[in-house]
């Protein structure tokens, strides 16, 4: 859930999964907010709607990767901390 560059992302195949080179990934396009704690409820949201369709398991874990560094990866650490502390 995260802006992904497709130059980037070539090595991400079915053969390299089968491999073990990585594990399976589904890529979704989301028009996600650039205000964090907007964007933390809607990565939320969407990770619950995954679990109740049984796409994910509940223990998942989510990857969630800042655009930049200094004020945007303090806004998010403030936004999931708001959602989840």
């Amino acid at each position: 859930m995260f802006n992904v560059d497709d130059a980037h992302i070539h090595f991400l195949s079915e053969d390299a999964v089968s491999k073990a080179l990585i594990r399976g990934v589904d890529v979704q396009v989301m028009d996600l907010s650039e205000d964090a704690t907007v964007f933390a409820g809607q990565v939320v949201a969407e990770s619950d709607r995954l679990i109740s369709t049984r796409e994910l398991d509940p223990s998942h874990k989510a990857i969630v990767r800042a655009g930049s560094e200094g004020e945007c990866v303090g806004s998010l650490q403030r936004a999931w901390e708001g959602r989840f502390c």
